[in-house]
């Protein structure tokens, strides 16, 4: 294994038998991309709000 290269595998928790599949989250794989663009819209849109609000706001 390569540095930096990361083990996608399902693993179970000893304790709390909780699952985390990597794998498991989509079922279908075009899902992931879906989300991935919703991400970076709300990111995008996010930092277009943030910039274009005022510099201080006056409490008059």
């Amino acid at each position: 294994m390569r540095s930096g290269d990361i083990k996608r595998r399902t693993l179970i928790d000893r304790d709390s038998g909780t699952v985390n599949d990597p794998n498991g989250w989509f079922a279908d794989p075009r899902d992931l991309v879906t989300a991935i663009k919703r991400i970076v819209y709300v990111s995008v849109e996010s930092a277009r709000i943030i910039d274009n609000l005022p510099l201080q706001i006056n409490h008059d």
